[in-house]
């Protein structure tokens, strides 16, 4: 990361891992533009940025559900002109099953894992090419790599977000753009905004959650690497690993035992029932 006046947009910015992104961008010079459905917490998120780093940041306030916000931040983003990072983190998790989940929700989900991370990417492409260089990091889910294991809108959305990513970084690798799908188990965040997190961890007492930096950390490194996929935490790999080698109907055998009070982006609660089928 090269700061002096270097700009860095992030989506989803009020808290966890968008927030804890944004104070590192800002530690290294970069001037932000952060993104939130909250106002209020967005604005205090935006002071202490811009008193403690001496940088410029720019509030967009708005869902990004809605087409017409969208574009509003895909229009600022053209005129802004170079953005030199993009990530992109807003997303939420419905703790339903897809048939007791309303349409609107459903669709809510639709537009801001995939339509806004698509459209947003496509909107600071062109510069990017122009440059010949730029940052994009999608924020994705360990669970984007199980079937059954989390709720199937949300698996089905983050998969998206994976692939596309993945399929991103070999078009554009050639213009010196680094692309990364960034897929982070349990980690401590307003995301479990239903659910307390000292009960979470009580209840998956033998999974470490990660905190938001040390995520950015590994993110960051991996960066670094040009790997394309980070999953953050060694216990997150070796079940990436495990997952990857079991067969289809194994899978899906293990989703069956699957806790239906568990929360959404909490693959990593069956690892001891994959343990036990592997031995």
């Amino acid at each position: 990361m090269e700061p002096n006046q270097h700009t860095a947009i992030i989506t989803g910015a009020t808290s966890g891992i968008g927030k804890a992104f944004a104070h590192r961008f800002a530690e290294n010079g970069f001037n932000l533009i952060i993104t939130g459905r909250r106002p209020e917490e967005l604005k205090n998120v935006a002071k202490t940025l811009s008193t403690t780093y001496n940088i410029i940041v720019t509030t967009f306030i708005g869902d990004l559900t809605d087409p017409q916000i969208r574009l509003n931040l895909c229009n600022l983003i053209k005129e802004t002109g170079k953005i030199d990072v993009l990530i992109n983190n807003a997303g939420f998790g419905i703790d339903l099953p897809f048939y007791g989940t309303c349409i609107t929700d459903i669709s809510s989900m639709i537009s801001t894992h995939i339509v806004a991370t698509t459209e947003i990417t496509h909107a600071v492409l062109p510069e990017m090419i122009r440059q010949r260089k730029g940052i994009i990091i999608n924020v994705s889910s360990l669970g984007a790599f199980i079937p059954g294991l989390t709720r199937s809108m949300y698996l089905a959305t983050k998969s998206f977000v994976h692939y596309f990513t993945e399929s991103l970084s070999v078009e554009v690798r050639q213009f010196g753009i680094n692309v990364q799908s960034l897929c982070p188990g349990m980690t401590r965040s307003d995301f479990h905004r239903n659910h307390n997190n000292a009960e979470l961890e009580k209840k998956f007492e033998l999974i470490k959650f990660m905190t938001p930096e040390e995520v950015v950390d590994q993110s960051l490194k991996a960066l670094k690497k040009r790997r394309v996929l980070c999953i953050p935490g060694a216990l997150n790999k070796l079940f990436f690993v495990i997952a990857k080698s079991l067969p289809l109907w194994v899978l899906q055998r293990i989703s069956g035992f699957r806790n239906e009070e568990s929360i959404e982006h909490t693959p990593v609660s069956v690892l001891p029932v994959i343990a036990s089928v592997v031995h």
